[in-house]
């Protein structure tokens, strides 16, 4: 299991004024995007290029409400690309808690000069970490959508 934790690099106050078009959230098994007007769709289970996404609609304002519950992770986010490849090369330290069976939480934020994720990896520091992965297991939650998938 690979560890980002207070790795990513944080983004400056311009990246946090630029609108949000959508929001993509992804767990163990689970794949979630949302557009800001709404309309949101999910993939669920192992990946499956033939499994089609189901949709979902929680209207402008359940954007609203998903992008504020999601803000307080927003400052902690990277560019997608650099983030991504640091989380894959990084190893959680060896002296803190670690399980290899919790899976990580992603969320990405898109828009026109847009394109920043945060991603915990849900396993790692698992008792420093808990508040936090308890928020992002609950923002998960508010959405119609199924569960994240255990880990195998």
């Amino acid at each position: 299991m690979l560890f980002v934790g207070m790795l990513v690099v944080g983004c400056g106050p311009s990246a946090l004024s630029v609108p949000v078009e959508g929001l993509e959230l992804q767990a163990t098994g689970l794949d979630v995007r949302v557009t800001s007007g709404g309309k949101g769709s999910y993939v669920s289970g192992i990946p499956d290029p033939s499994r089609k996404r189901k949709t979902f609609e929680i209207g402008p304002l359940g954007f609203q409400r998903l992008l504020k519950s999601v803000e307080p992770f927003r400052s902690k986010a990277g560019p997608t690309g650099k983030t991504v490849e640091r989380f894959l090369a990084t190893a959680c330290p060896k002296d803190v808690p670690f399980v290899t069976d919790h899976g990580s939480i992603s969320v990405r934020w898109m828009g026109k000069s847009l394109d920043r994720v945060f991603i915990a990896d849900l396993g790692c520091d698992y008792v420093r970490n808990r508040s936090r992965n308890e928020q992002l297991l609950a923002i998960l939650k508010t959405l119609p959508v199924p569960n994240p998938e255990p880990w195998p």
